[in-house]
């Protein structure tokens, strides 16, 4: 069993940008390196991949626009701070992800039971962080306001932890349509 999500990819051109939001790296904050940023589309958890490989083939999407805005932060049950970049509303977006869900809860993966909330997470603070830095990553919210890019396809990733760090993996992509 491998720890699975399925996600899209951003753009080496978005990425650079959002790092230039991302707040100081310091004690208690943990960045995002450019490389794993993703928006999560659903996350299966502990599951065999090569059902839900297989799975997934059956999807079928358009390609559609994205766009980033806004910033954000959730707060764990352990008091731990992420910090976000927001995706603004996409009825393209939603749509792929209740057909991704749909197709994974046909391979026995329990529904997600939060709302689906599409964002890009930049960095994950520990209980201890200073307010005053979460408070002035926040303040950037309105300023964040990224061009357009085009969604062409999604992937199934496996996350492992290496040497305290959270590592995602390719192991497959999906193409959406174009016309």
């Amino acid at each position: 069993m491998k720890k699975l999500f399925v996600a899209l990819d951003i753009p080496d051109s978005m990425s650079k940008e959002l790092t230039a939001v991302q707040p100081e790296p310091g004690t208690g904050i943990r960045l995002v390196n450019p490389d794993q940023m993703h928006v999560t589309l659903y996350f299966i958890g502990d599951a065999r991949l090569e059902p839900i490989r297989t799975a997934l083939d059956s999807v079928i999407g358009q390609t559609f626009p994205l766009t980033m805005q806004g910033l954000g932060k959730f707060c764990t049950s352990s008091r731990k701070t992420v910090l976000w970049a927001a995706i603004k509303k996409s009825s393209q977006l939603n749509e792929l992800h209740d057909t991704i869900a749909s197709v994974l809860h046909d391979q026995g993966v329990q529904k997600e039971i939060k709302p689906y909330r599409p964002h890009v997470t930049l960095a994950r603070c520990s209980a201890g962080t200073p307010t005053a830095i979460i408070n002035n990553f926040l303040k950037q919210k309105d300023n964040l306001d990224l061009p357009e890019f085009q969604v062409t396809k999604f992937g199934l990733y496996t996350s492992t932890v290496v040497n305290n760090l959270l590592v995602y993996t390719l192991e497959k992509s999906y193409f959406l349509n174009n016309t």
